[in-house]
């Protein structure tokens, strides 16, 4: 039950995040590969039928070993990464990510086109990063 105050908390925060740049602080290089696949599925889940193109905003500072693995994992997804001009065509989606370690874990955000969703990483008994939950998309809600 905690875990998912922590994860509503978070995604009212996150919808404060529109926009930034991505940022990661991951404890391991195995947990970078879990998170990227787990983010490449959901990406997978949210794109239409069909190869997709990505533009994928890595994190500032030159020092973003997530995003090769992202990258991967999404190629891994039949997605093409754009760059470049390219990154700003029409019908390229975009993509930013927020990792921070939130005790043990790690709390995952993501905007996708915009709309921002979140999911929550904990550890297991042997200490691998797991999904406490699949990702939460917030919706938006109409102006009245």
């Amino acid at each position: 039950m905690r875990a998912l105050r922590v994860l509503g908390l978070a995604l009212t925060l996150g919808a404060c995040a529109t926009g930034v740049p991505s940022y990661v602080a991951l404890s391991s290089d195995s947990d970078a590969t879990i998170v990227a696949d787990d983010v490449a599925a959901f990406v997978a889940d949210q794109m239409p039928a069909g190869a997709a193109k990505i533009a994928v905003y890595v994190a500032p500072g030159g020092n973003d070993t997530f995003a090769p693995k992202l990258m991967a994992a999404l190629q891994a997804q039949d997605m093409t990464i754009e760059s470049g001009s390219g990154a700003t065509a029409p019908g390229v989606h975009q993509l930013r990510y927020q990792i921070d370690r939130l005790g043990q874990g790690e709390l995952v955000r993501i905007e996708l086109d915009g709309r921002t969703a979140a999911q929550l990483l904990t550890r297991d008994g042997a200490g691998s990063l797991e999904p406490s939950g699949p990702f939460t998309l917030r919706a938006e809600v109409a102006a009245r």
